[in-house]
């Protein structure tokens, strides 16, 4: 009877444990959010000139080009 007691209470400190420590990673993940939430991230690329077409349009489209089975 007292091994199972022992044991419960050990079950019970190990939940205990894993659960506050979940609860404050999550807390800390939502800081973290919050102070990183507004930030975007561009990147400028730029396209050769074939990828056009003769009024200036973005054309990646070429019906010329056959599609292969795989």
């Amino acid at each position: 009877m007292k091994k199972i007691v022992l044991l419960l209470i050990a079950a019970a400190i190990v939940y205990a444990t894993f659960f506050t420590e979940k609860a404050r990673l999550d807390r800390e993940v939502d800081r973290l959010c919050a102070i990183d939430g507004g930030i975007k991230v561009y990147e400028t690329v730029v396209l050769p000139a074939d990828k056009f077409d003769k009024s200036g349009r973005i054309n990646f489209y070429e019906p010329t080009k056959k599609i292969e089975d795989t």
